[in-house]
């Protein structure tokens, strides 16, 4: 897996296949460099630059595949060399002090720093294991330790973590259970996040005075990147299908802002409901850059805008607080912040984002507008002429075009202009630099993707009434570890649901595994979901795999020759249509095993 690429003058890249060094960051998109061969100089945009390195041989270690414990102990790494990833001056003594305080060694910490910055990945501080990984605690002895952190630790009673760590093993002995090592039971306690440790210890007020954002407003961010806000919204626009032009439907946006600059950073437009997978898309979309599907669109404009954010900040909505989504986000070192309950004006910049783009769908033909009285005798669904497609260049272009030019009154200037101030700096402050591309783009697109835990049976992987095989996975049929069915990570892409990704606990990497039987045709989890219905409500007795892609055969018989289509039917083919294309254009181009 390669590490992220830096852009950071004095960093060595390779330019056009030639060994280069950066010795200026011209914009926020391009820079100039020198030839370490014979010394010419030149102008370089990023997406041309690569690392000068070879992907890295670091054995990949996927969150998914790494235990509780070891994790907690990452994250207390991480949180341990936060504060000196960005020091650039005075080094030493950064390291020096932050070691005194936190009472950990400073060659630690460096070593700590070095292992993180190579990738920018929280599982690269997992702690390493050497010979055989020891078996994880019983079920009784876990439950024990959690039933002591949530009854005793985390009360008002502030016990200390020692004496929490003493009731543990005091109730081990009384149950003749093993007894865990103390560190097993600290890195349990540690693991609780600080948040949830001062509500539960301190109050509910301390917490919010402590880690909610300042009254009023949620605060500027204080350079680009450091906090993007996210979330949805139902357009008020009627689309039309590729093929009849005909009403299929309000689309749903999910979009993501810089709070710093208010660039918009991502965005994901489906015909879907909200969903993690919304979440996921959107996220990938805002990290990695937009030029690919610039030129696709056919867009001349620059979107100079790619990299991690520091704080992703979204509401309480159970599609942003998913697992896959939280865990996602701490391999890559994204905080996530959620929305204080009940207060709307802490996501404001993303609200009033989504109000200026409300006012120009309202010019659009097919507008809902937003309210009765605004739409009057106005027929959305026979002045509806745009296609889903179409909505999405039209997006792009008003972003790239028009909202990121336009004078933005909450900063006294336009984005883009604000964004080139916070890469590159002004004469009163630095600049951020340009920010890395992540290292590995195809990795981080299936990190986001939705995930179950599922075993390996004689015939492959059950997921959802289809079965999976591939040779790869049949090292683990039918495994089992203490006597208890072992169950494999494994995600998949809900807009085509063809193939899964199988996680393989010791090659610590993703394996794709396609259909069992490779005659049944790709479908969405849509498809899937809307054939189950159809055989129950014709009371099918048997819903399984054969039923399912027959009842699929039988609607798109139904679909295709309607002489007069609903626009539920239509809406229904158009959801097939996109979800084939984008994922044949953007599915992670894996080996198959």
């Amino acid at each position: 897996m390669s590490g992220p690429v830096r852009f950071d003058v004095g960093n060595e890249v390779r330019f056009l296949g030639r060994a280069a060094v950066i010795t200026l960051q011209s914009s926020p998109d391009e820079v100039m460099v020198q030839f370490v061969d014979t010394g010419e100089t030149g102008t370089a945009s990023v997406s041309q630059l690569e690392s000068k390195d070879e992907p890295t041989t670091a054995k990949l270690r996927t969150l998914d595949a790494i235990p509780e414990e070891d994790l907690a102990v990452a994250r207390e790494r991480y949180k341990a060399i936060e504060p000196l990833l960005e020091i650039t001056r005075r080094k030493g003594e950064a390291f020096a002090a932050r070691a005194e305080e936190i009472g950990v060694h400073e060659k630690t910490l460096r070593r700590w720093c070095d292992a993180y910055r190579n990738r920018g990945l929280l599982s690269d501080l997992v702690p390493s294991r050497r010979g055989k990984r020891k078996r994880r605690l019983p079920r009784k002895v876990e439950a024990l330790i959690q039933d002591v952190i949530e009854n005793v630790f985390l009360t008002k009673q502030k016990v200390t973590a020692k004496k929490a760590i003493d009731e543990v093993i005091r109730r081990c002995k009384a149950g003749r259970l093993k007894v865990p090592h103390p560190n097993t039971v600290r890195a349990r306690i540690k693991a609780v996040k600080e948040s949830e440790r001062m509500k539960r210890r301190q109050g509910a007020k301390a917490a919010r005075d402590k880690f909610a954002p300042v009254k009023g407003e949620f605060p500027d961010g204080n350079f680009p990147l450091e906090t993007v806000q996210i979330d949805h919204t139902k357009l008020d626009i009627m689309l039309v299908d590729d093929d009849t032009r005909l009403p299929i439907g309000r689309p749903w946006l999910t979009v993501a802002i810089d709070v710093f600059s208010r660039m918009i950073t991502g965005y994901y437009i489906s015909l879907d409901a909200p969903s993690a997978f919304s979440v996921g898309m959107c996220i990938r979309q805002s990290a990695l850059p937009k030029d690919a599907e610039l030129e696709k669109l056919g867009i001349d404009k620059k979107w100079p805008v790619w990299g991690l954010m520091r704080t992703l900040h979204a509401d309480n909505g159970k599609d942003f607080r998913s697992n896959t989504i939280q865990k996602s986000c701490d391999e890559y070192g994204i905080n996530i912040a959620w929305r204080p309950v009940r207060q709307p004006h802490f996501g404001g910049h993303v609200e009033r984002l989504m109000g200026t783009i409300s006012k120009e769908i309202h010019a659009l033909p097919g507008t809902t507008f937003s309210n009765i009285q605004e739409k009057g005798e106005y027929d959305s669904a026979k002045h509806a002429s745009m296609t889903l497609d179409e909505l999405q260049s039209w997006f792009v272009t008003y972003v790239v075009g028009v909202y990121h030019q336009r004078v933005h009154k909450g900063i006294g200037m336009s984005p883009i202009e604000k964004w080139n101030e916070g890469i590159l700096g002004t004469s009163r402050r630095k600049g951020t630099g340009i920010p890395p591309r992540v290292g590995d783009p195809e990795r981080f697109a299936i990190d986001f993707l939705p995930s179950e835990s599922r075993t390996v049976q004689a015939d492959g992987i059950s997921w959802s009434g289809i079965t999976y095989y591939a040779p790869g996975i049949s090292g683990w049929i039918r495994a089992k570890k203490g006597g208890q069915s072992v169950k494999f990570t494994v995600r998949r892409d809900p807009r085509d649901i063809s193939r899964i990704y199988f996680l393989d606990p010791e090659l610590r990497e993703y394996l794709e595994v396609p259909y069992r039987e490779d005659s049944h045709p790709s479908i969405s989890l849509w498809e899937l979901r809307a054939a189950k219905n159809y055989l129950k409500a014709k009371n099918a007795e048997n819903i399984d795999e054969d039923a399912i892609f027959a009842a699929i055969d039988a609607m798109e018989r139904i679909t295709e020759t309607a002489t007069v289509e609903t626009k539920k039917v239509r809406r229904a083919k158009q959801r097939k249509k996109v979800h084939a294309r984008d994922t044949s254009e953007k599915r992670p181009s894996i080996e198959l095993v």
